[in-house]
């Protein structure tokens, strides 16, 4: 299995350029928030978070936050929830 494929809870494939929603904490009245981040790739040419309002000064590798689940790397707590060129 190629190490740089990442699927996001739903089994969608994450790409450059996708926007995706992952699990932040649990606050007042057990509501659930959320993050919204940006995939796009260092110069190592590795898929990274990023914020959405930030420039690429502070990319977090995707590999370090996924779990591998039946032999494919899985983002379990996050969604694809706008993706590039209008593909799902």
């Amino acid at each position: 299995m190629n190490d740089d494929v990442f699927f996001d809870k739903h089994g969608n494939q994450l790409r450059e350029l996708d926007v995706v929603k992952v699990f932040h904490f649990i606050g007042a009245r057990r509501k659930r928030h959320y993050m919204y981040k940006w995939l796009r790739k260092n110069e190592k040419g590795e898929l990274c978070f990023m914020h959405l309002d930030d420039y690429e000064s502070r990319l977090i590798p995707l590999f370090a936050v996924t779990e591998t689940v039946d032999g494919r790397n899985v983002l379990t707590t996050g969604e694809v929830v706008q993706t590039a060129f209008g593909r799902k």
